[in-house]
């Protein structure tokens, strides 16, 4: 009888055991599958070139300041577009013509290229929200379109004041909230005056860039 409650009491621990041993199993698989799921959405974002905002910077102070290129958001594009908007009846005769334009006007591969090179966005110092205009009336809108037509961010731009803004879907995963956009006003000003775009839509002066 007593050899019976032994070998009933080893039969019961070796269940419970192989029950402990499954468990551990399934509960490892868990783990790991998760991990290699959070392992590819890390990965499917920064090889889109969108940083994760979710996620902790591992950053130095230099680096965070340095400004990032945003050209990844052009080539990304389908199709992007300038439209110009501004008070009617203010400028001359072309220039409203392309304030009437309410299908924008389809950037080239090289025009894109220019734009591309030319967005920036950086962390923002004490420096830089010191140089900041008090105003923002942009008139240069470049807006993005994914393949079926539509449009993830739009970059506005204000020449008379100087500034630039990233609005949109895409907006939130690119721009963190210290974030703001440089831009080589420069470069994108020869681009535009190429095409017979003023860069002094209804500036009250002249314009700052």
């Amino acid at each position: 009888m007593k050899r019976s409650a032994q070998l009933y009491l080893a039969g019961v621990v070796l269940i419970a055991l192989s029950l402990l041993g499954a468990w551990l199993f399934l509960a490892d698989k868990s783990a790991s599958k998760a991990s290699d799921t959070k392992s590819d959405h890390v990965s499917a974002i920064e090889q889109s070139g969108v940083p994760n905002q979710s996620q902790p910077s591992r950053q130095t102070a230099s680096q965070a300041n340095r400004p990032q290129s945003l050209d990844f958001m052009v080539r990304q594009a389908s199709t992007v577009r300038l439209f110009i908007e501004g008070v009617p009846f203010k400028e001359p005769v072309s220039t409203q013509k392309l304030i009437d334009n309410v299908k924008g006007i389809s950037l080239t591969d090289g025009q894109r290229a220019i734009l591309g090179q030319s967005i920036h966005k950086k962390r923002a110092t004490e420096e830089d929200l010191s140089s900041l205009p008090g105003c923002f009336i942009p008139h240069h809108f470049f807006r993005f379109y994914d393949e079926e037509g539509v449009a993830f961010a739009e970059l506005s731009v204000c020449y008379c004041c100087g500034g630039a803004r990233l609005e949109g879907p895409a907006a939130a995963k690119i721009m963190g909230d210290a974030d703001f956009i440089e831009f080589d006003y420069a470069a994108v000003k020869k681009m535009l005056l190429s095409m017979k775009v003023p860069t002094d839509i209804n500036c009250s002066k002249s314009a700052r860039f």
